[in-house]
């Protein structure tokens, strides 16, 4: 598992605290390389309900299926849950899987920084705003 800054981690946690679900979708649009963001529209100036349809549409269409897949099927969270023993190496998990997921799924690069953490920030909030039990159907 790639080593997460603390810093990152801290601002995920804060992320997942005090921002709704609509508030990370428009932060997922916002974050977007412009060339992902035009597959969703072309308006040359996005008002915040255009970001937030585009945020939803990549977040629940494009990523969750991706980082699913790494979370909960290659890293086995349901399995594995147990062995966590902290918040931040749960959010470090998320923030992994989100960061393999964008660079495997849609090459976006998986490093922490830039426009690429803001939206390993907001994608990992997203998925933790759901709780790992409920995203990866634990029982």
């Amino acid at each position: 598992m790639t080593n997460i800054d603390g810093t990152i981690i801290e601002e995920i946690q804060k992320r997942t605290a005090v921002a709704s679900e609509h508030d990370l979708y428009r932060d997922i649009a916002g974050a977007l390389p412009a060339g992902e963001r035009a597959q969703f529209a072309t308006a040359a100036a996005l008002t915040p309900t255009d970001l937030l349809a585009i945020g939803k549409e990549f977040y629940t269409k494009r990523l969750r299926p991706q980082v699913h897949d790494v979370i909960c099927g290659k890293l086995k969270y349901c399995d594995n849950r147990h062995v966590y023993e902290s918040a931040a190496e749960i959010v470090g998990l998320v923030a992994t899987g989100v960061g393999e997921a964008l660079a495997s799924a849609h090459g976006i690069p998986s490093d922490v920084g830039g426009s690429s953490g803001k939206l390993v920030v907001a994608a990992s909030a997203a998925v933790l705003k759901e709780g790992l039990n409920n995203f990866c159907g634990c029982m």
